[in-house]
């Protein structure tokens, strides 16, 4: 698909644009649109959105109707069973070109080759940024649903290279323990890198870079339902978040059969959890073991 940027896009109008990108279906009606002027007119005029109908119309209570045509004039039925006419515009919707978004990216990075769509709607690879040296660049949106997620982190590691690039993505409030790597690349927040002292959309090449080699910080997430050590992002069933709880809090080693009374009160064995793919190597160098029944946090 060919897209076409004429115009400035202004950092507001491309932050807006992330925005849109993570909703399920990325679009915004006519009545949202007109809250966002000047973001929405800078972008449908560097061709960011393609003009559609809801199907359906807006009364003046915001609620939804039947769109209905009578002379060829669109409006629906009130609860009197009268006709009542509304504007082309309240019922137009503005869908959010996707390959866009990527495009915008490339070209701010000054790459020249077309991207690739990894995941449908969900993952591309934008190509190689010169950051002193060639980094691989990736997009994705959705990155916080944990189907996304799953689904990135298998396409990138059967993929996997020598090179360890950027997983840029249009989330913006990502928690400190998904500034992990998935299969060598980090993810990034495209927020996070853009450049703060210019008015208009672009990625600052050394605050990208920095990103890239900032060492994040190690933890648990509240609930230990998940973790990030030393550049690993883990996750846990809730019997293993209870079982990592009980040991953090103890600050000491705790025999297992303790452990299992005090935090499952069944007569599952400890040994049989963190088997899965998402948890098991929190056995490497976190979760110890004296091999004598006693279990202990090594988080130094």
């Amino acid at each position: 698909m060919t897209t076409t940027i004429n115009n400035q896009i202004s950092r507001e109008s491309f932050l807006f644009a992330c925005e849109v990108c993570e909703n399920d279906n990325p679009s915004v009606t006519h009545r949202v649109a007109t809250h966002f002027a000047d973001e929405m007119t800078n972008l449908v005029s560097n061709g960011a959105f393609a003009t559609d109908s809801l199907g359906y119309c807006v009364n003046e209570n915001g609620d939804a109707e039947d769109l209905c045509f009578r002379d060829n004039q669109p409006g629906y039925f009130d609860q009197n069973d009268k006709f009542v006419p509304v504007s082309f515009e309240n019922f137009t919707k503005y869908n959010l070109k996707l390959d866009w978004i990527v495009k915008s990216i490339s070209n701010v990075l000054g790459i020249n080759k077309d991207f690739e769509e990894i995941l449908p709607n969900l993952l591309w690879h934008v190509g190689f940024a010169n950051l002193d040296v060639e980094v691989p660049i990736f997009f994705v949106r959705k990155i916080k649903d944990e189907e996304t997620f799953d689904k990135v982190s298998k396409a990138l590691k059967r993929r996997r290279s020598d090179f360890e690039g950027a997983i840029l993505t249009s989330y913006s409030n990502i928690p400190s323990y998904f500034s992990s790597k998935i299969a060598g690349n980090k993810i990034i927040s495209l927020r996070n890198c853009l450049s703060v002292d210019r008015n208009d959309f672009y990625i600052d090449k050394n605050a990208l870079k920095s990103a890239i080699l900032k060492t994040k910080k190690d933890g648990f997430t509240t609930g230990y339902r998940s973790a990030c050590f030393n550049g690993e992002y883990f996750r846990f069933t809730k019997q293993e978040a209870d079982v990592l709880e009980y040991l953090h809090k103890a600050g000491k080693p705790v025999h297992k059969d303790e452990i299992m009374v005090e935090v499952t009160e069944s007569s599952t064995e400890l040994k049989t959890l963190f088997r899965n793919p998402d948890s098991k190597n929190i056995r490497q160098n976190i979760l110890q073991n004296d091999k004598k029944g006693y279990y202990w946090l090594n988080l130094s």
